[in-house]
C-alpha cells in the first residue's frame, strides 16, 4: 500500500529533511520544501483514511485504498483536489491555506514542466512562514510536533518565524483596527445613528448563508459582519414539521459598513478574538431536504364498489 500513513509520513520527512540541508538562498530549498509540504498533505489525508486520496474516476482507485489489488498503477488525486481536502480534513484550514500550498505547487510546476527557472530568485520571505504554519496546521491535525517533522534547531528556527509573523499580523489589526476607530469617532452623532440603521438593515436583507453579525471590534455596534468557511454538517434531525441540520463555520473575515473595518483572513480575526468557530441552523422541508418530488397523482387509489 503506496498510500499508507506511514510510507507518506516517512516520504515527507525525507524531502523536508532534503529541503532543509540546502542553502537557504538556492533554489533547492524552495523545491525540495514544495514536494515535502504535498506529501505532508497526503499523510495528513492517509491518516484519516487512503479512500482520501483515490482518483473518483475510475473504481479502481477506490478498491485499491481499501487494500484490494488492482492490475494498473493506481492514480491518487491531483495537488488542487488534495488541498481542498484538507480545508474539510485540517482544522483552521482555510483558502488562505489552500492558496499558499497552491501557490508553491504551481511554482513547483512550472519548475517542472517548462524550461523557465521558478526557484529563482524567489526569497524566503516570500513564503517560508507560510510554509512553517501550514505544515505546523497539518501535523497538529496528526497529533504531531514541529520536532516530529523537523530537526531541533529547524523546529526552534520554525517557531521564531511563526511567532515573529504572528507578532506582525497583531500589529496590522492594530494600526487596521485604531484607524476604524478614527473614521468612527469623526462622525457626527447623527451620522453614527443613520449608518448604524443602514448597516443592521444591509445585513438584515443581504447576509451571505455562512455568516453571523456580531460586534465590530472598532466601532463596537453590533454591525460586525462574520463570513466564514463550511467546517462540518451535523446530522438531519427531524424536527415536528421541518429538518434541521447545524453547521459549523470558520470565520474568514469581517467587515462593517458604520466604520469601515475590513479584516481577513482567519488569523487577523484571531488577533480580535473573533476566530473562533460558530454554528449556523438551517431548516428545510423534509420534502425539500430529501429531494422528493410529491405527485398527489402518484398516490390516488381508485374507489371500487361504489357506483
Amino acid at each position: 500500500m503506496t498510500w499508507s500513513y506511514a510510507e507518506l509520513l516517512a516520504k515527507a520527512k525525507v524531502y523536508v529533511e532534503r529541503a532543509m540541508a540546502e542553502d537557504r538562498e538556492g533554489p533547492l530549498f524552495p523545491f525540495w520544501a514544495a514536494l515535502g509540504l504535498e506529501l505532508m498533505a497526503r499523510a495528513t489525508l492517509a491518516r484519516v483514511h487512503p479512500a482520501l486520496l483515490a482518483d473518483p474516476t475510475d473504481g479502481s482507485n477506490l478498491m485499491y485504498a481499501f487494500g484490494y489489488p488492482t492490475t494498473g498503477r493506481p492514480k491518487s488525486i491531483p495537488a488542487k483536489t488534495l488541498f481542498l481536502r484538507c480545508q474539510t480534513v485540517v482544522p483552521n484550514f482555510t483558502k488562505s491555506e489552500f492558496d499558499s500550498c497552491m501557490s508553491l505547487v504551481e511554482r513547483r510546476n512550472e519548475e517542472l514542466h517548462t524550461g523557465a527557472p521558478a526557484f529563482d530568485d524567489f526569497p524566503t520571505s516570500l513564503w517560508l512562514a507560510d510554509f512553517f504554519r501550514v505544515t505546523a496546521l497539518m501535523l497538529d491535525a496528526q497529533k504531531l510536533k514541529l520536532t516530529d517533522l523537523f530537526s531541533g534547531d529547524d523546529a526552534k528556527a520554525a517557531e521564531k518565524m511563526m511567532a515573529k509573523a504572528e507578532k506582525d499580523e497583531i500589529g496590522r489589526v492594530k494600526k487596521l483596527v485604531a484607524a476604524a476607530v478614527t473614521v468612527f469617532e469623526a462622525l457626527s452623532e447623527a451620522e453614527k445613528t443613520t449608518n448604524v440603521a443602514a448597516a443592521k438593515l444591509a445585513n438584515a436583507s443581504r447576509r451571505p448563508r455562512l455568516s453571523k453579525i456580531t460586534n465590530c471590534p472598532a466601532c463596537k455596534q453590533e454591525t460586525g459582519l462574520l463570513v466564514g468557511e463550511l467546517v462540518s454538517t451535523s446530522e438531519p434531525k427531524a424536527e415536528e414539521d421541518a429538518v434541521t441540520v447545524d453547521l459549523a463555520v470558520l470565520p474568514t473575515s469581517l467587515s462593517c459598513a458604520v466604520c469601515g473595518l475590513k479584516l481577513t483572513p482567519h488569523t487577523s480575526l484571531a488577533v480580535v478574538g473573533l476566530g473562533g468557530q460558530f454554528t449556523k441552523q438551517e431548516s428545510y422541508e423534509p420534502s425539500e431536504y430529501y429531494q422528493i418530488e410529491f405527485d398527489p397523482a402518484d398516490y390516488y387509489e381508485p374507489e371500487y364498489g361504489n357506483d
